[in-house]
């Protein structure tokens, strides 16, 4: 071992010292004067750059303008399939997938002029070598945004998945491939046979997470299964790659130098890498981005770890995947690392993998097309056995078949890394072309299969179990009858915070009546490949950045003033804004909560762009909450001023009618009990409009009188009638209300809305979640948009008739 080991370093000392050597005569003769003569042969590869037409020369020998050219025909193709195959749902990875074959030997290539430019010697090289590049900052990317610790937390369900999924192929595949090799002709040996089989056999992480996101599945229940099953499928994988690249080497001495070297590697980034990285998270400040000289720093590592990977006979990916495990997912590092890097990787390193893989990939070179099929099936019944090997195990965890046959689709995902590892071993000359072809091929039809009907058959929303909602509503009707008060709020950004807490400093909770309340700070999935939803009870792992810490003190210091009657639940949940909504819901439903509390943010105040993302979010959530759910309209920044003591709340509650309306008083009857707040119920009867059913009229007259009899001893609860003779006297009414109060109250849809659309008086709705009346009460029109608004909306849909109610108005003390 100790000749061998000396032996490597000695070719290792030679060529440094040669190099040295070189250099140093070149430098010695500058300094002399000499002027010795050295020979070098400039750009063996051709010309680089074109003279322009006007010379007359071939612009498509020059190596720039051609791989512009292949670049633009890429581009062009993948968008061309990308639209011809959107109905079906096609990923992304499929169409760049067709393009690069397109131009590959198998379609344009076929074309011997056209193949003898385009896949020349010296262009298959620079394609070669940068689509390397790529696919090494591609795997470090990904391995950025995939949580270690995900593996040290997988239930006995995800394990039983994930081996049931991973042997059940494996032995498919290998006991087939030994069945029928006499049909085989380029049938692979050995290691390399059972390093192909399980190459087809397992989920990549890598692979699945950005499918899944593309397919709008990521934040899924099933996606939280399939996942972390992947990880563990993916970490069985880059061990055997790694066993098969120390089992490869010439002789038993120098596989062990080669196990040490990996080792040294693995050594390096978890002792030094790592801590490094974590000092620089140190040194950036909360709420900011890593500066540029880390990320440089960063993206410099990767091309460190590739380059020793690479020499020491592993695959360059290696490397950047052992760095990209150990640097911290989120913010800051790991998000600035993904905003500053990701797109360019994706958009100008990945088209080189693909046009590259095209190049390799040749039907023509299928010269028996019965061994070729036959391959195909044996990967095909692998496929099959992979699917199976995932549902059983759900089934025998009560999922249902549907829900299990999706499972299944999930598991049987592919995409750049399966194809990358075919490139690295055709370049290595270990599987021939054909067998290439064939892999290839495989992996890129049973993506396109399997991605369009995981969505297709992924069709249960959030709240799809309807019989359960139906018999579970949780409303602030049902639960005055209850001893606990459940709500939920979400917080974005830290000045949501004030208006919320002082909403909920309204309540008046009791030691027999308390409030449990559930704060979940919602971030965008930026730098993780898979949602986080973290308990700060019962995790030690604490959001440090975009304010979290701020936000989870405020509301521990609301619950000091509640003097042991309110109990917070603090969240993180880190999610792609488009399906944060499902995170929220399930949670609500989950917890058994009664009220989801939500901000809004004005066109007039949004000063960082996140106006649009919380409108689109609060009709999400309107849409699937298992519960009522209300929009706070916060405009009164300087009433939240001042500690519990010096706390006093005016409310008004506008009060037409339906099931929003009864939302709306019943926690108006909450807040009543509380000496600082006084409240003033406005009902208002529409004559001529038609209205609900009896049975909604007799709903409404009993929460009124519930209410009025509930504080018929209270002063400062006031109640006053007004009978109009349309919506637009009804109108006229709303706005003529005083705006001292410091909260108008109103459901967001009210009996006869369908006709108050239609009149000419309604201008059109800026803020459909907040209904017609709530979008009008937070114009500017109304008091110049000072007064605060909250919007409630019940848990299901209202489908009643109109209401038929004249213009009376009454004060009265209740």
């Amino acid at each position: 071992m100790g000749s061998a080991t000396m032996k490597v370093f000695g070719h290792f000392y030679s060529s440094v010292h040669a190099t040295v050597l070189a250099t140093a005569n070149i430098l010695n003769s500058t300094a002399s004067g000499k002027r010795d003569t050295y020979c070098i042969k400039s750009d063996p590869l051709g010309s680089l750059y074109t003279n322009g037409i006007w010379y007359e020369e071939d612009l498509l020998s020059k190596v720039m303008p051609l791989t512009m050219l292949q670049l633009i025909l890429f581009f062009f193709f993948s968008a061309a399939f990308h639209y011809m195959l959107r109905p079906l749902k096609q990923p992304k990875f499929v169409c760049n997938a067709l393009a690069g074959i397109t131009l590959g030997p198998s379609v344009l290539g076929r074309n011997k002029a056209y193949a003898a430019k385009f896949y020349s010697r010296k262009q298959l090289l620079l394609m070669n070598t940068i689509s390397g590049i790529g696919i090494m900052y591609y795997v470090f990317l990904v391995a950025v945004k995939t949580d270690t610790a995900m593996i040290l937390k997988l239930s006995s369900k995800v394990r039983r998945i994930s081996i049931s999924s991973l042997v059940a192929p494996f032995l498919a595949i290998v006991i087939l491939t030994v069945i029928l090799r006499p049909l085989l002709l380029d049938v692979p040996q050995g290691h390399v046979l059972l390093l192909i089989a399980t190459n087809i056999s397992v989920t990549g992480f890598l692979n699945l997470a950005p499918m899944l996101n593309e397919l709008n599945l990521l934040t899924t229940d099933l996606a939280q299964v399939a996942m972390p099953a992947a990880i563990l499928n993916d970490s069985i994988l880059w061990f055997l790659w790694v066993v098969n690249m120390v089992s490869r080497q010439k002789n038993f001495r120098v596989s062990i130098i080669a196990v040490m070297f990996i080792c040294g590697l693995l050594s390096f980034v978890v002792l030094i890498a790592r801590p490094t990285m974590k000092w620089i998270i140190r040194r950036t400040p909360e709420g900011e981005s890593a500066k540029d000289a880390y990320i440089l720093a960063v993206l410099l590592g990767v091309l460190v770890m590739g380059f020793l990977s690479d020499i020491l006979s592993a695959s360059a990916v290696i490397g950047s995947l052992m760095l990209g495990l150990v640097t911290p997912d989120g913010p800051p590092l790991g998000s600035t690392l993904t905003e500053k890097v990701e797109v360019f990787v994706n958009c100008c390193f990945l088209p080189f993998f693909f046009i590259a893989t095209g190049a390799n990939f040749d039907v023509s070179s299928i010269s028996e097309l019965a061994p070729a099929v036959t391959f195909q099936f044996i990967i095909l019944v692998g496929n099959l056995a992979k699917l199976l090997g995932a549902m059983l195990p759900a089934l025998l965890y009560r999922m249902s078949f549907r829900r299990a046959f999706t499972l299944g689709l999930m598991m049987n995902m592919k995409g750049v890394v399966e194809i990358a590892m075919y490139r690295n071993l055709i370049l290595r000359k270990i599987i021939s072309v054909p067998l290439f072809t064939v892999l290839t091929l495989s992996c890129v039809m049973t993506t396109a299969i399997v991605g369009p009907l995981t969505k297709i058959f992924y069709k249960e929303p959030i709240n799809s179990d309807h019989e359960f909602i139906r018999s579970h509503r949780f409303t602030i009707q049902a639960t005055l009858l209850k001893s606990e008060l459940r709500i939920l709020s979400y917080i974005h950004k830290e000045n949501n915070v004030p208006g919320i807490i002082w909403f909920l400093k309204a309540l008046n909770p009791t030691k027999t009546g308390p409030i449990c309340l559930y704060v979940t700070h919602v971030m965008e999935l930026v730098g993780r490949a898979a949602p986080v939803m973290i308990h700060h009870q019962k995790h030690s792992r604490k959001c440090k950045h975009n304010g979290c810490i701020h936000i989870m003190r405020a509301f521990e210091n609301y619950i000091l003033c509640s003097e042991g009657r309110v109990t917070i639940q603090p969240y993180t949940m880190i999610a792609p804004f488009r399906n944060i909504h499902e995170g929220i819901c399930r949670l609500a439903q989950d917890k058994r909560v009664s009220f989801i509390i939500v901000p809004f943010l004005a066109k007039d105040q949004d000063s960082d762009g996140q106006c649009s993302f919380l409108a689109k979010l609060n009709s999400k959530i309107q849409g699937y909450a298992p519960c009522t759910v209300g929009i706070l309209v916060d405009r009164a920044i300087n009433t939240h001023q001042g500690g519990c003591e010096n706390f006093c709340y005016h409310v008004v509650v506008v009060f037409l009618g339906g099931e929003d309306d009864r939302e709306v008083l019943a926690y108006a009857a909450l807040m009543s009990r509380n000496p600082c707040v006084s409240i003033t119920l406005v009902r208002i009867f529409v004559e001529k409009e038609c209205t609900g059913g009896k049975k909604e009229i007799e709903m409404d007259n009993a929460s009124v009188d519930e209410f009025r009899m509930k504080n018929i001893n209270n002063e400062r609860a006031m109640y006053r009638e007004i009978r109009v003779n349309d919506w637009d006297q009804a109108i006229r009414v709303i706005i003529s209300l005083d705006g001292s109060y410091d909260l108008i109250m109103v459901g967001q849809q009210q009996y006869g809305e369908n006709r108050l659309l239609d009149q000419a008086i309604v201008v059109w709705s800026e803020n459909p979640e907040l209904g017609t009346i709530g979008d009008m009460l937070v114009s500017s029109d109304f008091h110049g948009g000072t007064v605060s608004v909250l919007v409630m909306r019940h848990c299901s849909n209202i489908d009643t008739n109109m209401l038929d109610i004249s213009m009376h108005i009454e004060d009265e003390k209740i």
